[in-house]
């Protein structure tokens, strides 16, 4: 399997459901049934959401080295796959990421800015294309991804809109607080999200995405943290499995600059008269 569509099959994993349908702050007693553990009472729900927004509207923009691994359990049968690059990320919807492995070099550069995404193969000289926005509930194949999705994965900024949306309601296990994101459309409910916050750094430390029929879709974990004086705590070690796809993405974090300023051309992408060009809205 080439490079640049294995990448392509990771940044699916990495997508983040952003749609949503009630608005409401309760669920239905069966789910609420359905759910281990004691509901806890030392903090409300708004209190929650408050706390965990509050942690993350400091930071609008970061940069990072990051140390990569792939691993497909179906095309590479397992076989990890090794890189390391940067990734550059500003609020709401620019990204940038790149790999290189030794004696190769580049290995892929993606760019997502509000019109436009690229996945740029230097190897095979070809870079896919398309238009940044996703229509809600589509499916689409592996190659038809909008890559600004990814950003849903490294940092659940959107708590407060999300919470507005679904129904929820949480728990207390383990020394975290379990919120329970609830899908209700046409009367039938469904779990969407599931998301572990630390009960005293008010972090996520985990966050699920499920299908309609209760598959899990996505599992996202956040392993450990660097703390920042005046931004708090950022992730040091995420790991992105998709046991549907069986996929895994794991990402270590290093030499973080957080809220740095960046120039336009960070998140723009040149097509030069060599490349070929796929253009995945046709």
């Amino acid at each position: 399997m080439k490079l640049y569509n294995l990448f392509c099959c990771m940044l699916l994993v990495c997508l983040m459901m952003t749609a949503g349908c009630a608005t409401q702050r309760s669920a239905p007693l069966s789910i609420l049934q359905a759910q281990q553990g004691q509901l806890r009472d030392m903090i409300s729900l708004d209190e929650l959401i408050e706390e965990v927004d509050k942690n993350n509207t400091e930071l609008e923009s970061f940069k990072a080295d990051m140390k990569l691994t792939f691993i497909d359990n179906i095309h590479a049968q397992g076989k990890p796959v090794h890189c390391h690059g940067k990734i550059a990320l500003e609020k709401p919807d620019k990204l940038r990421m790149y790999g290189t492995q030794p004696v190769v070099g580049k290995v892929f550069d993606l760019v997502s800015n509000p019109e436009r995404f690229y996945i740029y193969s230097p190897k095979d000289g070809r870079v896919l294309t398309g238009s940044s926005t996703r229509p809600e509930n589509v499916a689409e194949p592996a190659t038809k991804i909008r890559p600004n999705d990814v950003m849903h994965a490294f940092l659940l900024y959107d708590i407060i809109q999300m919470t507005q949306k679904y129904a929820c309601f949480f728990e207390h296990s383990d020394s975290s607080y379990i919120l329970y994101i609830v899908d209700q459309t046409g009367g039938q409910y469904s779990l969407a999200k599931k998301i572990w916050v630390s009960d005293t750094l008010f972090e996520i430390t985990r966050h699920q995405t499920f299908f309609k029929n209760g598959e899990l879709e996505l599992d996202v974990k956040i392993t450990d943290f660097y703390d920042f004086d005046d931004y708090g705590f950022f992730p040091k070690r995420m790991e992105i499995e998709s046991p549907f796809r069986q996929l895994k993405l794991v990402m270590e974090f290093s030499k973080i600059d957080l809220n740095p300023a960046f120039n336009d051309n960070v998140f723009t992408f040149d097509i030069n008269d060599n490349l070929e060009v796929i253009e995945l809205d046709q």
